[in-house]
This record gives C-alpha cells, structure tokens and sequence, in this order.
C-alpha cells in the first residue's frame, strides 16, 4: 500500500462505523457481561458491575446517558419491556446487533425500537414490513421484521418514515434457512 494514500469519504465513513460497533460492543459486554476480553470486571450478584475509573472514562466519552438507559434496558426477566427506543442511535444499533447474536435472551419479551419503515416483498410474494435501525453515522444497518397488530393491518406507512415500533420478540426460520428475528402483533407509533 502507498505510504501517500489517502482514504475516501465512504472508506473513513466504514472505519469510523467499525470503530463505533467495536466500542458500543465492548461496552455492552462490560456493563452486561462484567467482562472484556476475558477480564473479570465484576462477579456474579455484585450490583456494582463497573469501576469508579471505568465509570468516569464512560462519561468523558459523553455516553454516560446511553449506558444508564442501556442498564435499565438488560434483557430482563420474563413479560417484560424492553425499551432500546430512548437510547441514541449508536447503542440502539449496537443492541439489536447483541438481540441477533443472542435471540434466546430475548423470547417472549416485549421490545421496542426506533428507525424508519420500510416494506418488502419476499420471492413468493409475501408483503414484510421492517423497522431498520442505523447507527448514528448512516454507514451501519439493522433490519427488524415485524408483524403489525390486527389494529394496524389497514395502516399505510411510507419507507423511509420515522416509526416507534413495539412487539413481542420471536424467531421464525427465514426463506433461505438460518433465523430471522421478529417483532409479532406489534403496535406502531409515528415518530
């Protein structure tokens, strides 16, 4: 590679996503996991799961209000709200990622998320609608299948709309194998 070259706009824009993913990742698992690269940061039942230090450096990083709403957001028992909608957009993107890693943790809980509608058609022509998730620099997407409420079958919505977006967390074999996630009976809100 030349010493001389320089990086393009789309290239800065992907490095600066990966960078981002990395660091959100990382901060999960720290504040969730008690862990970082197999360093234990806490052990189990402490409510405390970060350091003082670890705490300080998170709010000079300017995140401190994304993490305390990311605490309160912990995959948590059975029949409950998991609200990911008031988060910025970098951990939002970040927690979706960690819900498609980690599905089991979430079945049969309610979740809510914030991204734009978009609709598609699958090769049978089977009507799907998506909330898609971007992170905060546009470069980094996750889509969300959801299966809208008997209530707002008859909704129309734009692609591209802004959309508040809540249902019960389900997996469903997708049409080329593997897993899909999804958001059943879910209730729409315009953002």
């Amino acid at each position: 590679m030349d010493k001389n070259y320089k990086y393009n706009k789309v290239e800065l824009g992907v490095i600066i996503c990966a960078v981002i993913l990395i660091i959100a990742i990382i901060i999960y698992n720290t504040i969730f996991k008690g862990t970082v690269s197999g360093n234990s940061l806490s052990k189990k039942g402490k409510k405390n799961i970060t350091s003082k230090y670890q705490t300080e450096k998170l709010i000079k990083a300017g995140i401190k209000k994304d993490i305390k709403k990311n605490k309160e957001n912990k995959a948590p028992k059975n029949d409950s709200i998991i609200d990911y909608s008031k988060m910025g957009k970098d951990m939002e993107y970040a927690s979706v990622y960690q819900m498609e890693m980690t599905p089991n943790d979430y079945m049969n809980k309610t979740v809510v998320l914030k991204g734009n509608y978009y609709s598609g058609v699958d090769s049978q022509g089977k009507s799907h609608n998506y909330c898609v998730i971007t992170c905060q620099g546009g470069c980094c997407v996750q889509g969300v299948e959801f299966i809208m409420d008997e209530r707002f079958k008859d909704d129309k919505f734009k692609d591209n709309q802004e959309i508040i977006v809540e249902g019960k967390f389900e997996i469903r074999d997708g049409e080329k194998g593997g897993k899909i996630i999804v958001l059943r009976d879910a209730i729409i809100k315009l953002k």
